[in-house]
């Protein structure tokens, strides 16, 4: 396919929608909760009690000329705003879906997705990227010709894995020179125009952590350099290859991962590979044309400095990293061992910097630090961190643990407790043309962001966080991408503070998705389900007794021509918050609350504007839907157990069923 098509046809559909074509999912019913196509006609009901329907919730598309990053499903979900819960929820089956007998979880599938669509007319766009399709012997005899005295250096437990050679000869052959030019950034060429895209447009996700202490002038000037960067991509960015970049390193990063989930059939035991390592820790390395390459062994292997592969088949090994520079590739395979991976500055550990980075960890208490750019980021290209076992940590700054822009970014936790901590711009952020996407399949986990960068225009003692599912553009020039957070199962703590937890900003879509455990939620402001200016975001829980605390623009809040809903299937739930929160819409926004099951609980400060409310705004006003439909509720606000009410405002209404409706009752 020409690279045209291919573009034009990641611009209509996305790596999302591919992500979502799951197997039709049957929602289980039982007395204490409702399913989710039973929550989306019981929306309907409690518009109908202020004389409108769902179409009223749809934003027009034409409010705002579309620009050339505007990905379809962010319109799709703006013009049919629940459609981002069944979206989320198709998601997550795909990637949790699996099984434990298939190592990868939905990333297999989704890979696969991918390679058809870019490929439905029969001709390979990634043409002979890794020549993968060679025999065992051809790919052998590569590689002991690529790499100098191999014949003798190759460790044994490599020597008879076919799979590890092709590995090998994929990446090396392109370290050596022998695969084609990498597809140019700029389609003139232009060397400024390239060198601002590498040095100059990450400053846009780049925050200052002295900038507390700076006086207004220089904060002023500060924004004013941010516009003028917008302003000059705004110029170039119909001269930037971004979808053709984003196709190329996705494609390598999908062969490599199906290569890597066959290495554990392949591998010999532990034992049988020993021998490899006369002194415990000493691998191979080797220095190519383009850079190094590393061959570990079963001891406790020390890697510092700067890398472009490594491949470690086991031990507790210490990873101290340099930044990769713009367009290299980085590719970590670690198959056991509880490793410690460091990249201080950033730009490494599964970054894909106008490149590909790649890191899987099989298994092993793992602990992941890094700054920025790093843990499963994207940009201008794809990261990939998958880690498949253990009880691990991951400590990160900004733009990191699955985040992408103009590309992918994917972190991927298969099993174990874990901890992950970062700044700002991470757990599942999408920026403009671009999906984040943090998956943790199961275990007791703890998320937080923020705490570094302090949210200086408006506060004096709270931080931006901009994490955990949220998206964002750049208002008014790009629109924002797909940003998600899901997590299969388990009792786990987020922890945030502005913009967090299923929330959205300037065109953008956002979710968090939690399967089942009893789960604790904290926010400031603008989260939980919340979205600003034209965006869609959402905070779906399915299942357990879960707590939600936070200040206001949340639970359930859309703001200026934005949709913000907090989705509950089941559990006892207790919901804390001061305003325009609980299904509250603001300045011509939409804010739904919906709660499908348990014995719940609704506190608020303010009760003028909660709890089914819609701010009085320009000619048509806002539209606020609070929904109880299960069990014995205590409300502390306008609601009321069993009864429906309509707030004095614009177009507000709560509704609050005990009574379990028959077959093909409302």
């Amino acid at each position: 396919m020409k690279s045209k098509q291919a573009g034009r046809l990641f611009h209509r559909c996305g790596f999302i929608i591919l992500l979502c074509l799951a197997a039709p999912y049957t929602y289980a019913q039982d007395s204490s909760r409702a399913a989710l196509p039973a929550v989306l006609a019981e929306i309907d009901t409690a518009l109908s009690y202020i004389k409108l329907t769902e179409s009223d919730l749809s934003l027009r598309t034409d409010y705002v000329d579309l620009d050339s990053f505007r990905l379809d499903l962010v319109n799709q979900v703006m013009l049919k705003p629940t459609t981002m819960a069944v979206v989320l929820d198709a998601a997550a089956q795909r990637v949790f879906g699996a099984g434990e007998d298939r190592p990868s979880g939905g990333f297999a599938g989704a890979f696969n997705a991918i390679e058809r669509a870019f490929n439905r007319n029969g001709q390979d766009y990634f043409d002979n990227f890794f020549r993968v399709f060679l025999s065992d012997e051809e790919c052998m005899s590569a590689v002991l010709t690529i790499l100098p005295q191999a014949d003798t250096a190759l460790p044994a437990w490599l020597r008879v894995n076919p799979d590890g050679c092709r590995l090998l000869y994929s990446f090396v052959a392109e370290c050596a020179g022998l695969q084609g030019a990498p597809i140019s950034i700029i389609t003139d060429r232009n060397v400024e125009n390239a060198s601002f895209l590498i040095d100059t447009l990450p400053q846009l996700l780049i925050e200052d952590p002295n900038a507390e202490f700076y006086p207004p002038e220089k904060i002023d000037s500060l924004q004013k350099v941010s516009e003028q960067i917008a302003e000059r991509f705004s110029g170039i960015s119909y001269k930037v290859n971004w979808r053709e970049r984003i196709a190329h390193s996705f494609a390598s990063g999908r062969e490599q991962i199906m290569l890597a989930r066959r290495l554990p059939e392949k591998l010999p035991d532990s034992t049988a590979h020993k021998q490899d390592s006369p002194q415990v820790g000493k691998g191979l390395e080797l220095d190519l044309p383009r850079g190094r390459i590393a061959l570990g062994s079963n001891g406790n292997d020390h890697y510092t400095g700067q890398y472009l592969f490594i491949f470690d088949p086991g031990g507790d090994d210490n990873y101290e990293l340099d930044p990769c520079a713009a367009g290299e590739s980085q590719i970590i395979y670690d198959l056991g061992g509880n490793d410690i991976y460091a990249a201080p500055e950033g730009y490494a550990l599964a970054c894909g910097f106008f490149g590909l980075g790649l890191l899987y960890d099989r298994e092993g208490d793992d602990t992941y630090r890094a700054g920025n750019f790093s843990l499963g980021c994207g940009f201008f290209g794809a990261g990939m961190l998958i880690d498949m076992a253990g009880n691990d940590v991951y400590i990160s700054d900004t733009y990191s643990q699955g985040a992408g822009g103009f590309g992918y970014g994917f972190l991927y936790d298969h099993a174990g407790t874990d901890q992950y901590s970062s700044a700002l711009y991470s757990q599942g952020f999408g920026f403009t043309a671009g999906v984040g996407l943090l998956a943790d399949r199961a275990g007791n986990d703890s998320y937080f962001a923020g705490g570094k960068y302090k949210d200086i225009l408006r506060y004096e003692d709270h931080y931006i966080s901009l994490s955990q599912g949220f998206s964002y553009g750049i208002r008014p020039d790009f629109s924002g991408g797909v940003g998600w957070l899901l997590d299969g199962a388990g009792n786990d703590v987020y922890a945030a503070d502005i913009f967090a937890q299923g929330a959205a900003f300037w065109w953008a879509y956002g979710g968090l998705y939690d399967g089942s455990g009893n789960d604790s939620y904290n926010c400031f402001q603008y989260g939980q389900g919340s979205a600003a200016h034209m965006a869609a975001g959402i905070l779906y829980d399915k299942r357990g007794d879960d707590v939600y605390f936070g200040k206001g623009l949340m639970q359930g809040c859309g703001h200026d021509r934005s949709t913000g809903w907090i989705l509950e299937l089941a559990g006892n739930d207790t919901y804390i918050s001061w305003d325009l929160s609980q299904g509250a819409g603001s300045a011509n926004g939409t804010g739904i609350l919906t709660d499908g099951g348990g014995d719940d609980r609704y506190y608020v400060k303010r009760a003028a504007n909660t709890q089914g409310y819609g701010n009085p705004r320009n000619d048509f006003g806002s539209i606020g839907v609070f929904l109880d439909l299960r069990g014995q509720d205590r409300y502390d606000g306008n609601g009321r157990d069993d009864d429906i009410w309509i707030i004095d405002s614009k177009w507000g209404v709560g509704v609050d069923e005990n009574s379990v409706p028959k077959t093909g009752e409302k």
